[in-house]
């Protein structure tokens, strides 16, 4: 393990004296499987934080804590209960008595074919449905003077902005 951190480093074997080797071996040998991996991640491991430098072994232990403590920190709280066991496993019901469950509940069997009801067709209005509205609302069109009367009040109320729009 020594040698393949040594080696991902550019002056690794050249720059590297034998007592830093050899602290480096006595800090690796202490770590656990789980620790080394940490250390050898190519993302998050030793290259990734210092690619130039040969590391300290101070900055090995930092990693390793820096681990330890984001696990730490996702661990869940402990809590008062327990998983069931696979023989604790508590059992279902019968698929029949299931069944009678979900009838009862919803009103109707949902696993039996449904009859689908046919609709009233719809068909487009004839003349004699027009007419037939049309005299029972009893609407009539407006008169000519009506209207006459309409233009004249809109022509008194806007006749000097109906003169001026004229002019310009």
């Amino acid at each position: 393990m020594a040698n393949t951190i040594l080696t991902s480093y550019p002056d690794g074997k050249r720059g590297a004296s034998p007592e830093y080797v050899a602290e480096l071996v006595k800090a690796l040998a202490a770590c656990s499987q789980q620790e080394m991996d940490w250390i050898m991640d190519r993302r998050e491991g030793l290259v990734a934080r210092s690619p130039k430098f040969l590391p300290s072994i101070g900055q090995i232990a930092e990693l390793v804590g820096d681990r330890r403590r984001r696990l730490e920190a996702v661990r869940p709280a402990p809590t008062s209960y327990r998983r069931l066991s696979v023989e604790e496993q508590i059992e279902q019901p019968p698929g029949e008595r299931r069944k009678a469950q979900v009838r009862e509940l919803l009103g109707y069997d949902p696993a039996a074919p449904q009859k689908r009801t046919k609709r009233d067709e719809l068909l487009p209005p004839t003349a004699e449905d027009f007419e037939a509205v049309r005299g029972a609302m009893k609407l009539k069109p407006p008169s000519a003077s009506d209207a006459t009367e309409t233009l004249r009040k809109w022509l008194k109320e806007n006749w000097e902005a109906v003169q001026e729009r004229n002019r310009t």
